[in-house]
């Protein structure tokens, strides 16, 4: 691989989910306005309800939305791309529970799964 350039790598991101992830957005901006978050705060915790919901539909075995009949994998990164602007635009609510113990959790099992 070339050396990486001082240029942000735009390139590196798939047209495909870049598209995707417009068109799902579309549907949002459709039914409400585009780039509402910014304007008006949305809850961090109500975004990460969404995209479990499309990531269990696909999960188990929906491709598409019925709503919208675009895939709920574009649907999962659109609300991902919301919440990373919206913490960009200080418009993100953090309403996260305290601090867990999910990562060092996940860490251990990892190491003691490898020793096995």
């Amino acid at each position: 691989m070339k050396k990486s350039s001082r240029k942000l790598p735009l390139h590196l991101f798939p047209a495909v989910a870049e598209i995707e992830g417009a068109l799902a957005l579309e549907d949002g901006a459709v039914k409400r306005s585009p780039f509402n978050w910014r304007t008006r705060p949305i809850s961090a915790m109500r975004q990460i309800d969404g995209i479990k919901r499309h990531i269990a539909a696909y999960v188990d075995g929906e491709d598409d939305a019925a709503d919208s009949k675009r895939p709920h994998l574009a649907h999962a990164l659109g609300r991902l791309a919301i919440m990373l602007d919206a913490e960009a635009c200080g418009t993100l609510i953090d309403d996260r529970p305290a601090r867990g113990t999910a990562s060092l959790l996940i860490a251990e099992t990892t190491a003691r799964r490898r020793r096995k």
